[in-house]
């Protein structure tokens, strides 16, 4: 199920929601506009744990189809939505 994320309060209770289980991150790359996604991840008590602490970014160290531009720390406001699988 796809879920639109609006903000980084959103976000966090998706993952909360989601504790566990494997989800897919849809976001915006930052070089071209182009919508990507995350490989299936299992949402981690540590990243949840961190964005409730005040940082504002994830890991996932992933080109751009489109451009091939490198995406390593994933900014919360480039985050569209998420997907459990």
């Amino acid at each position: 199920m796809f879920k639109t994320i609006e903000n980084k309060q959103e976000l966090i209770e998706q993952l909360k929601n989601n504790l566990g289980k494997e989800i897919v991150i849809h976001y915006v790359c930052s070089n071209c506009g182009d919508e990507q996604v995350t490989n299936a991840n299992t949402v981690e008590e540590e990243t949840v744990n961190k964005l409730v602490a005040g940082e504002n970014q994830i890991i996932i160290g992933l080109p751009c189809t489109t451009c091939n531009t490198s995406t390593v720390l994933l900014e919360v406001e480039e985050i569209s939505g998420i997907e459990t699988i």
